[in-house]
C-alpha cells in the first residue's frame, strides 16, 4: 500500500510541474478533478499548527479545518483560552462568536508541543511579538518544519520581515517558508465572504500546497515566487492606512485622502521596485493595491482607526493603550525609519510625516498640511 501511495504521488509531483511553468491556479483546480480529490488529498496529510491566538489566528483556523481531514495543532499565549478552545470550540478573546470543531484541533500554551507535533506551522503572531514568541525555542526544535506567514508587519528587534527574520535568525532554509498576503480583514473570512489571497515561496511544491490547504469555496488563492514584493506590500500598507485615517480624523476630505493614497501607492512601488528584479510590476496584484484600498478605507482596519483617533486630538499613547489588538502599522513606522536611516529604502515622505505624528509628538494637522503644501 505505502509503495502504491510513493507512486501516486511521485506521478502527481512530474504533473504538477508541468502545469505550474503554465499556471498555478489552473493546474490546482485541473489536478483535483482530474487526478481525484482523494488521491489529491494525499498531499495534503501533513500536521498543521497555527501559531497565534488573535483574530486572523482564528479565521486561518477555521479555513483549514472547513478545508479538509487535517490535524490541527494551536498555539496561544493563555492558558484559559486554549482551554476553552478546547472545550468549545471558541476563543473567548477574539472573534468569540466564531464556533470552531474542537474535535479536531488541540489548542495548548506549550509552544514546544505544538511545534512538535506539526509538519508545517501558520505564524498568526503580531509583528511585534515575532521574535519574542519563536524566541522561547532554540533553533534545533524547528529544524524539519514548513512556516506559512501571515505576518504583515516587520519583526521588531532586527528590522526584517518574517520570512528574513526566519531565515537568518532560525535557519530555517527559503525553501521551506511561504508568506500570504491580500487583502483579508479577519472579520470578513470568518463570514465567509469572497476573500482573495496571494501564496508567495520561491518553493513552488510549498506554495501549491499552501495554495490548497488554503483554499476552499469562499478563498480564492494566487501564487507567485515574489516573496519580497508580497512581503513588504504588507508591511507598508499599514503604514499608510494609518495616514489615511489621519487624513480622516482631521476631516480633509476624500479628494485630499485620494490623494494621501496615491502617494502613498507611488512610495510602496518605488520600494518594492529596488528588492524585485527590473521591470517588475505589481500595480495590480490583490497583496499590492488590494490590500492598500482595504485597509485604507475599511471599518476593520485597526491602523485606520488609529489614525482616525489621533488625527482627530487623541493622544497615541492613550489610543494604544485602549486598543484591544495590534495595530501592525504603529511598529511598522519605526522600523521603516530605522530601515531609512540605514540606507536599505529611500525616502518615503508620506511615511515620514506618519513617523513624526506617532514618535516625535508632532500635531497631525501641522504635520499634514506641511505634507500637502510642500512635498506632495
Amino acid at each position: 500500500m505505502e509503495g502504491t501511495r510513493l507512486i501516486e504521488l511521485t506521478k502527481f509531483n512530474k504533473t504538477l510541474l508541468i502545469f505550474q511553468s503554465i499556471n498555478y491556479t489552473f493546474a490546482f483546480n485541473l489536478l483535483r478533478t482530474f487526478w481525484g480529490a482523494t488521491n489529491f488529498n494525499l498531499m495534503t496529510n501533513k500536521r498543521l499548527g497555527i501559531i497565534g491566538g488573535g483574530s486572523w489566528a482564528v479565521a486561518v483556523a477555521n479555513i483549514l479545518l472547513e478545508n479538509g481531514d487535517v490535524e490541527l495543532n494551536w498555539w496561544v499565549r493563555d492558558e484559559a483560552v486554549a482551554t476553552e478552545i478546547n472545550s468549545n470550540g471558541v476563543n473567548i478573546k477574539h472573534l468569540s462568536d466564531v464556533r470552531l470543531d474542537a474535535h479536531r484541533m488541540h489548542a495548548s500554551n506549550d509552544l514546544r508541543f505544538v511545534v512538535q507535533q506539526s509538519d508545517i506551522l501558520f505564524i498568526a503572531v503580531p509583528s511585534a511579538f515575532v521574535g519574542t514568541v519563536l524566541g522561547q525555542l532554540e533553533i534545533e526544535a524547528y529544524h524539519g518544519k514548513q512556516f506559512v506567514s501571515m505576518v504583515k508587519g516587520i519583526v521588531v528587534g532586527c528590522d526584517k520581515p518574517v520570512s528574513v527574520f526566519l531565515n537568518r535568525e532560525l535557519s530555517v532554509p527559503q525553501s521551506a517558508i511561504c508568506v500570504v498576503g491580500g487583502p483579508s480583514h479577519a472579520e470578513e473570512v470568518v463570514e465567509r465572504k469572497p476573500t482573495f489571497l496571494t501564496v508567495a515561496s520561491e518553493n513552488p511544491n510549498l506554495a501549491s500546497t499552501v495554495q490548497q490547504l488554503l483554499s476552499c469555496h469562499y478563498t480564492h488563492l494566487y501564487t507567485t515566487t515574489h516573496v519580497h514584493a508580497v512581503e513588504w506590500a504588507g508591511v507598508m500598507k499599514n503604514i499608510y492606512a494609518i495616514a489615511s485615517g489621519i487624513c480622516d480624523g482631521l476631516h480633509l476630505g476624500d479628494n485630499m485622502k485620494a490623494v494621501i493614497v496615491t502617494a502613498a501607492l507611488r512610495e510602496m512601488y518605488t520600494q518594492i521596485e529596488r528588492l524585485e528584479e527590473p521591470g517588475f510590476r505589481c500595480f495590480d496584484e490583490y497583496y499590492f493595491l488590494g490590500d492598500l484600498m482595504v485597509t485604507c478605507w475599511s471599518e476593520h482596519s485597526r491602523n485606520h482607526q488609529l489614525g482616525v483617533r489621533v488625527g482627530s486630538g487623541e493622544s497615541v499613547a492613550d489610543v494604544l493603550n485602549e486598543a484591544a489588538a495590534v495595530a501592525e502599522g504603529y511598529y511598522g513606522t519605526a522600523a521603516i525609519k530605522r530601515c531609512m536611516d540605514k540606507g536599505m529604502l529611500q525616502s518615503m515622505p508620506v511615511a515620514e510625516a506618519v513617523g513624526r505624528v506617532l514618535y516625535d509628538g508632532v500635531d497631525p494637522r501641522a504635520e499634514f498640511t506641511h505634507l500637502i503644501d510642500s512635498v506632495l
